[in-house]
């Protein structure tokens, strides 16, 4: 029995074989293939989490208000700010996903 790695012919055989089907070689790369979304991205999770991220940039505005409301939360400021920061960029990544996988499918 031959290694599994091995040379042919100047050609290097992976011993899985050409992808041959009837004499003809199988397309690697087929142009009418759907592309797969996972669940964790697909567009209903992603509605979801930006209805999410919502609720949590309302939460720290309010949060921002109080804190510069009263001069004892003064202090504690960046908490409300820092999830304002962070909810916002999550809603932003999100949403270019969505759009860019919608462009995509548009123009396929």
């Amino acid at each position: 029995m031959e290694g599994f790695l091995t040379a042919m012919n100047g050609q290097l055989d992976l011993g899985m074989g050409a992808c041959y089907e009837n004499g003809m070689q199988l397309d690697q790369n087929p142009v009418h293939r759907r592309e797969i979304v996972p669940w964790y991205d697909s567009e209903v999770t992603g509605l979801a989490m930006i209805l999410l991220m919502l609720f949590a940039l309302m939460f720290s505005t309010v949060g921002i208000a109080v804190a510069f409301s009263d001069p004892g939360f003064t202090a504690y400021a960046w908490v409300p700010i820092l999830s304002l920061a962070l909810s916002s960029g999550v809603i932003a990544s999100t949403a270019i996903r969505m759009m860019k996988r919608h462009a995509r499918r548009l123009s396929g």
